[in-house]
């Protein structure tokens, strides 16, 4: 299983990550990491697991995944999405 460290996504003074992507086929397989994933369906649709529960997500949905949490990303379809990652500490902020 692959882990995501926030201090290869972000830079040393940033605590938060933002980005949009386009992903058709291809899958993110199972991994975890260190910050909180917030994601934003934009378009299209993909299963997201997240330990071990499958949800279907659509255009419109907004998924939270806490950090440490074990998921996996599997379009559907051509799919679209905002994503907002950030480390725990911007919560105590």
């Amino acid at each position: 299983m692959k882990i995501y460290r926030s201090d290869t996504l972000m830079t040393e003074d940033a605590s938060i990550h933002i980005f949009s992507d386009v992903c058709e086929k291809e899958e993110m397989p199972i991994h975890v990491h260190d910050f909180i994933e917030i994601i934003h369906v934009t378009d299209g649709s993909a299963d997201q697991t997240i330990n071990g529960e499958t949800y279907h997500v659509r255009r419109g949905d907004l998924l939270l995944i806490n950090y440490g949490s074990t998921h996996a990303f599997l379009p559907r379809e051509k799919v679209a999405f905002i994503n907002v990652c950030f480390k725990p500490e911007v919560l105590a902020e």
